[in-house]
């Protein structure tokens, strides 16, 4: 529910990529996936070192706690070409949305399914969803998503 509702919100603010899905449906997965990054339901999680590591010249004791901020890693300049626009048709996009190796999600697949299907289903049958109101955001750092999202829905 927070990627379909974060994709829906980068799509008010960045009409031409609603537009650009409308036209051509098979950007669908590249929607999910700059969603993913642009606006990543997970922004963060803590994990903790098993052994000594260094970070950007930073020496971390083993046992240290620290917060991975992947929303910030998925903004982040000297990897991502105009990180802070939402782009449906970006080329390079090795976002961790879901995170990566051995803490990959286990539900990564089912969820990108998911919102390839409901945003497929969306597309087909409305003509446009616009905000109704504000949306109102999930109180986290961790997570980021919406509590509420009133939309009015035209229909063909």
């Amino acid at each position: 529910t927070n990627l379909m509702g974060n994709t829906l919100a980068a799509f008010w603010a960045h009409p031409d990529a609603d537009a650009a899905v409308r036209r051509a449906p098979e950007l669908l997965a590249g929607v999910v996936e700059e969603s993913l990054r642009y606006d990543a339901p997970v922004q963060a999680l803590f994990r903790q070192t098993r052994q000594v590591a260094e970070v950007a010249g930073v020496l971390l004791p083993s046992g240290a706690r620290v917060l991975v901020l992947f929303g910030a890693a998925n903004r982040d300049p000297r990897f991502f070409l105009e990180p802070d626009s939402f782009d449906a048709n970006r080329q390079r996009n090795e976002h961790i949305g879901f995170g990566a190796g051995i803490h990959l999600c286990l539900g990564a697949a089912l969820a990108r399914l998911e919102a390839r299907v409901a945003l497929s289903e969306l597309f087909d049958r409305t003509i446009a969803v616009t905000p109704r109101l504000p949306g109102r955001r999930i109180e986290s750092f961790i997570l980021r998503g919406y509590a509420s999202l009133p939309v009015e829905v035209q229909t063909p």
